[in-house]
């Protein structure tokens, strides 16, 4: 369920009055570590994810390029300062009545790759996403049936037909045929007709082009998972970027050169200051090796910034 993601102690504590105040689930309290996993949670669990793949009770979309996913404000409004500002901006003020204005808000893809953007909303849902491969959920609108063509009926010349005068009363119709003609028409399908390049509730498999797996390394992608939740305001997914970001400088500092180069690229240092003090130290305790990369004097050129930082660590 992704709640062992990041320890307690990475989250910000609520005030002892706001704390005292909030209801707790069964078994928890509030100087409680841990939760036990019991019925009620995986029921909990388990209907947020059928949501997603039963395609249920959706009332916002959010567009990236051509890319579409249907959620729900009631999940990912509470959690992100950035989509309940958007909502509140498109139902002019206090949403009370969802259901009733489902809404559309635009994410652009030069701000927020489409698929950094399906992995934030797994996140949402699940507590949880994956840095490789498909995401553990898969948001997308269901595909439409095909219609086959009506055989077309072979025209007759009138000199194939014999023309019969038919006597029959069609007054009786006339009433039928004024209330279709005000029918109004099914509207046009929104559904994109091309395989989207992000994940689709109709295939278990992703397009390359906006693949996670395709991602330069996985340094790269937890930092991109970060700054989407810098960019979203969702507090708690920049502990859990953070965290695999950590753990994976642990493991090897393969691919660090281009992960600097993102890093670096962020001009706000104060949001960005984590991640940065991670990069420098794993610099600084490896230097001599890094230097000597392919990709290193570039680097020193290019960011002056990350060079005057790393010079203050030596």
């Amino acid at each position: 369920m992704g709640c062992n993601q990041s320890t307690p102690n990475s989250y910000s504590a609520l005030p002892d009055d706001v704390e005292a105040k909030r209801p707790n689930p069964y078994g928890v309290h509030n100087k409680s570590r841990e939760i036990r996993l019991n019925s009620s949670y995986r029921t909990l669990y388990e209907g947020m994810i059928g949501l997603i793949q039963e395609n249920k009770y959706a009332d916002m979309v959010l567009v990236c390029g051509t890319d579409r996913y249907p959620v729900h404000r009631a999940i990912v409004c509470p959690r992100s300062k950035y989509f309940e500002n958007g909502c509140a901006y498109e139902t002019k003020g206090v949403d009370y009545f969802s259901p009733g204005s489902p809404i559309k808000l635009w994410i652009d893809p030069s701000i927020c790759e489409s698929h950094i953007l399906a992995a934030v909303l797994t996140f949402l849902y699940t507590l949880d996403y994956t840095c490789s491969g498909s995401q553990l959920l898969s948001f997308g609108l269901p595909e439409e049936p095909e219609i086959e063509p009506e055989p077309e009926t072979p025209s007759l010349s009138n000199t194939d037909v014999e023309v019969v005068e038919d006597e029959t009363d069609f007054s009786a119709f006339s009433e039928l045929e004024e209330y279709s003609a005000t029918v109004p028409s099914p509207p046009s399908s929104t559904t994109p007709t091309s395989t989207p390049k992000g994940p689709s509730n109709n295939s278990d498999e992703m397009v390359t082009n906006g693949d996670p797996s395709e991602a330069p390394n996985e340094l790269v992608f937890h930092f991109s998972m970060y700054r989407a939740a810098v960019l979203f305001d969702i507090v708690s997914l920049q502990d859990v970027a953070k965290e695999k970001f950590q753990r994976r400088l642990r493991l090897s500092s393969d691919g660090i050169i281009p992960c600097i180069r993102e890093v670096y690229r962020e001009e706000n240092s104060e949001a960005f200051a984590p991640i940065r003090r991670e990069v420098l130290t794993l610099v600084k305790t490896r230097f001599y090796r890094l230097k000597a990369t392919e990709g290193w004097d570039e680097l020193v050129m290019d960011f002056p910034a990350f060079s005057s930082d790393i010079l203050k660590r030596l």
